[in-house]
């Protein structure tokens, strides 16, 4: 990892530490529910006047809402008001196993003897400390474990909703969550108005922290940066491999090359019970481009890599108005990799269903950015992407002589079905390049 972003990645990390006693000096001053609305309004205010949202991602946001901005937060900050910043800072980090038991339940995610190793220690280490004088009393203890586990159901809906930026879920969380947090303190807290004329710079000053530079400066400048890391929302749910295999696929595009003047497939499928995950990039002086939600726009970039890519044939389906029928009758399914330097894209994956199934299609990547995991990136967010349109099953098809596709998708966990399905094509214009 380059100097500038372990650095950053420190900076983060020590604003986010910081955020914990900055809480535990606030709530001191001011009842926890009602700075928990305070942050909300002003992120909110700070945030939602710039951004939008789709009808699509509003059902996921109302839900964050609830989960993330009604439950983690006013639990975390009500479990501190009786604990010390330190013990409770360690209860909260139980979000991550708690996110791995959820992800191994409920998207069938496998548990290696690495990561059941993890999860004893980690709550082995709860064991510990409640046999220490450090412990919180049990209310506090539950609240912060409550906390923690909202925090990996939130990551779960993060991991199943449709693509959205960072910034924009925060402030609109924040925006939604404001009614929920402020019936709360209306229920069970008193005197809130005089504390607001109270309040001194421990109270304001943990409001601004906790908004501005918690929820807008950290996380912003997380996301940011172009996954060279992995995203926190997902910290408890992606699969980290431990080593990159020897060989990606020469282009991962299938059944678009000509073999002989015909084609040739071999039909896959995989069911969206457990999505393949982003794996682990090796060192590499090439940052890890981002991946965004494909557009019509991205047409003339989309058609320059095919015809770059070798073997790759771009047909009349690939055009320019068939593309942009594809994308409006599947919004939000394909993404495409910009990086971060530069212009153009550097890989693409294209995604929709009939319904019923889906279908993965044109999956490449340019040669100068493989083995960084972009393929898996952007697979993964196609999948995610139809799980969260009802598909629960996806087929793929590749060329029955191309080895290296074969293994690469084996290797992400997809299925080969070749001994039972035949896959038979017609041409239905005088066009042998349709």
């Amino acid at each position: 990892m380059p100097l500038k972003d372990l650095l950053i990645g420190l900076g983060i990390i020590a604003i986010w530490a910081f955020n914990i006693i900055v809480i535990k000096l606030g709530i001191e001053d001011l009842p926890p529910l009602l700075v928990t609305v305070l942050r909300f309004m002003l992120v909110a205010v700070l945030i939602v006047p710039f951004t939008r949202i789709s009808r699509q991602q509003l059902a996921w946001i109302l839900l964050l809402a609830v989960t993330f901005g009604g439950l983690h937060f006013p639990l975390l900050f009500l479990g501190l008001q009786h604990s010390e910043a330190g013990t409770g800072a360690l209860l909260v980090q139980m979000g991550t196993p708690f996110a791995t038991l959820l992800a191994a339940i409920f998207l069938k995610e496998k548990l290696g003897p690495r990561r059941i190793f993890g999860l004893i220690l980690a709550f082995g280490g709860v064991v510990v400390l409640a046999g220490g004088p450090s412990l919180p009393p049990p209310a506090s203890t539950a609240l912060l474990l409550a906390s923690a586990l909202f925090w990996a159901v939130s990551t779960m809906i993060i991991k199943l909703a449709p693509p959205i930026a960072p910034l924009t879920m925060t402030g609109w969380i924040s925006l939604f969550a404001i009614p929920l947090v402020a019936a709360g303190s209306w229920l069970f807290e008193d005197d809130q108005w005089h504390a607001l004329q109270n309040a001194g710079l421990a109270g304001w000053g943990a409001v601004v922290y906790t908004a501005v530079m918690s929820s807008i400066a950290a996380y912003g400048v997380c996301y940011r940066q172009p996954r060279r890391a992995v995203d926190p929302a997902d910290a408890g749910l992606r699969r980290h491999s431990r080593r990159m295999a020897a060989r990606r696929p020469a282009g991962y595009q299938q059944g678009r090359r000509r073999r002989h003047g015909r084609r040739r497939a071999g039909r896959h499928q995989h069911s969206l019970q457990s999505p393949p995950q982003i794996e682990s990039r090796p060192m590499n002086s090439i940052p890890m481009p981002d991946i965004l939600p494909m557009t019509i726009d991205d047409h003339a970039d989309f058609a320059a890599m095919m015809s770059r890519t070798p073997g790759v044939v771009l047909r009349n389906a690939d055009g320019y108005a068939a593309t942009q029928r594809y994308l409006a009758r599947n919004p939000g399914l394909s993404f495409v990799a910009r990086p971060a330097v530069g212009s153009g894209i550097v890989g693409c994956a294209m995604a929709g269903h009939d319904g019923r199934r889906g279908y993965l299609q044109h999956v490449m990547v340019d040669p100068d950015y493989r083995h960084l995991g972009v393929a898996r990136a952007m697979v993964d967010r196609c999948l995610a992407a139809l799980l969260a349109a009802g598909i629960e099953k996806v087929h793929l098809d590749t060329l029955a002589d191309n080895r290296d596709a074969h293994r690469f998708w084996h290797h992400l966990g997809w299925d080969d079905r070749r001994d039972e399905i035949v896959k038979f094509s017609r041409i239905l214009v005088a066009d042998a390049n349709a």
